[in-house]
Formats: C-alpha cells, structure tokens, sequence
C-alpha cells in the first residue's frame, strides 16, 4: 500500500512514542548534541532508517548527524517501496529532525517542544511544501 508523507509521519510519530527510550536510535554525544544511529544497539534504528530497505541501511553503529544522514546518505533506491515515491529531502530531514533531539521525547511520547516541531511538519504537509 502506498504511504503519503503524513502517513510516515503519523507512523513515525506513533512508533516512537510507544516506547520512546527504548525504540529511538539517538543518543546524547560528547558535544552535548543528539548523534543518530542508523543501526543502533539491539537493532534500533532512527526514523531515516526505520523507512529503508533492510539491506539499504549502512553498517550497524554508524554515527551520523541528522543533516549528515539524510543529506548524504539519501538515495530514492534505499526507500521502502511503498515510500519511495516520497524523495522530498526536506522532508526526512525534519523528520530526523523530530527524531534525534532528546528535547523532542519524554517518558509519554512526544514533549511539548516536539509536538510543537511535528505540528510544523504536519502544517508544511498540508501546505505542499514537501
């Protein structure tokens, strides 16, 4: 079944939020910044990769910023086929946006500040700015 990007959105969102310490690939690093997994311990992955091809997704432990990774790691061909049609790089840099930043998470899901940045996504859907 073909997914729009407020469907991986809303999925995105809800996977996350069942469990969000224990399901998110982020971890705080030295900097004090969120640093990204693509493969994290026990399989976690980050939203990017949670939308990727099993075998699209780069070797297990690969720290990446959440720019590094979609941007230079972004191919149409890593994509889930029922999302590949979704290319829009903005796009999945929000949502890995939403995903890496710890201040994005609390113990029941999504905190103030994140629904705060889901709403901007959810608004730049419905805008078709994506």
């Amino acid at each position: 079944m073909t997914k729009t990007y407020q469907d991986v959105l809303d999925e995105t969102i809800s996977f996350y939020s069942a469990d969000p310490k224990n399901r998110r690939s982020a971890r705080i690093g030295r900097d004090g910044k969120s640093v990204c997994f693509y493969i994290g311990p026990n399989g976690k992955k980050c939203a990017f990769a949670k939308w990727c091809k099993e075998d699209a997704v780069l070797e297990e432990g690969l720290p990446v910023a959440y720019l590094e990774s979609c941007h230079a790691f972004f191919l149409k061909e890593r994509l889930l086929p029922e999302i590949a049609h979704l290319t829009n790089i903005d796009f999945w840099s929000d949502l890995q946006s939403l995903h890496d930043n710890y201040l994005n998470w609390n113990e029941k899901g999504l905190s103030p500040r994140g629904l705060k940045d889901a709403a901007q996504i959810d608004k730049n859907i419905k805008n078709g700015e994506y």
